[in-house]
């Protein structure tokens, strides 16, 4: 296997790779504004301008939730579809300033989950059920992230031009899609159009950021739990020759040459007894960094 190809854990046939792990997750933070971009141009100049817009229109559709339920007192009907709105805004806009917070040591995180793929990456080359293993979780984690996220996405539209189409047909209330205001404000066009922008973005980036959050927990665990499968998959198969593996079958052919001269049996156990040995240590470092990813995502 070529030096480069076993560096990076680049997969020839199944499309992916060790370094694959959770890099969507990340792209979608980044697009929510959550995880800034590891490179020093470009994007990241402009990134902590483009998060202050998210927080800047989360915050505001907050506030108007809050106003509106002030101007509603005593319409419990208006005001319970208010609160849900707005506690639905205000948990997205929790989790993405707990989350802004230490975004450093997420990015640890998806580094010691990365260096556990990469060391056992070599093992699921050589192995289908393991690659198997690995690329069932990467599906799974696709399917769970972008899943419910393409479904709020077709959702959402229906409420961003809800105002609009009943306008057109014949609606003489000026509605916005999340958070009504009073007419005072609506009836000035250019605060509407604003207000309407503002309540739009924010609910595009909601939807990024929660479930971008949630999934990017959820899709680490199963990767955790992959590796781990993995690694029972090996400690199941310990002392056993891997499927095409060069050094396996040069030990056979000198175990083979140990019947017609028995001095050398020995040696071949010996040497079989210690690439077992050695095999299990590399076992038992692997468990080690599993469990040190999982106490770091704690």
């Amino acid at each position: 296997m070529p030096m480069a190809e076993l560096k990076t854990g680049r997969a020839t046939t199944t499309g992916v790779c060790a370094d694959d792990v959770l890099r969507h997750n990340v792209k979608l933070l980044t697009l929510g504004g959550a995880w800034p971009p590891s490179e020093r141009r470009g994007l990241r100049r402009l990134f902590p301008l483009y998060t202050a817009t998210i927080y800047f229109c989360q915050s505001a559709t907050i506030a108007m939730g809050i106003w509106l339920t002030y101007d509603l007192w005593g319409d419990v009907d208006e005001i319970m579809l208010t609160y849900v709105n707005t506690f639905t805004l205000l948990g997205g806009y929790i989790k993405l300033i707990y989350f802004s917070r230490d975004v450093r040591g997420y990015r640890e995180l998806v580094s010691i989950l990365r260096d556990v793929a990469r060391e056992q990456w070599p093992y699921c080359e050589n192995d289908a059920k393991l690659m198997a293993i690995f690329t069932g979780a990467y599906r799974k984690g696709l399917w769970l992230t972008f899943g419910p996220l393409v479904y709020l996405n077709i959702l959402g539209p229906t409420w961003f031009f809800m105002p609009l189409i009943l306008r057109a047909f014949g609606s003489e209330e000026r509605l916005l899609p999340f958070v009504n205001l009073r007419e005072s404000v609506t009836n000035i066009f250019p605060l509407y159009v604003a207000i309407y922008v503002v309540q739009v973005y924010c609910m595009f980036f909601w939807n990024i950021i929660s479930v971008g959050l949630d999934m990017f927990f959820v899709t680490s665990m199963v990767h955790v739990a992959a590796q781990l499968k993995i690694l029972n998959e090996r400690l199941s198969n310990l002392g056993e020759d891997p499927p095409h593996d060069d050094y396996g079958a040069v030990l056979d052919r000198q175990i083979m040459r140990g019947f017609v001269n028995p001095q050398k049996r020995p040696f071949s156990r010996d040497r079989r007894r210690r690439d077992m040995y050695e095999e299990l240590r590399n076992c038992i470092k692997t468990h080690q960094h599993i469990l040190r990813q999982v106490l770091k995502g704690q």
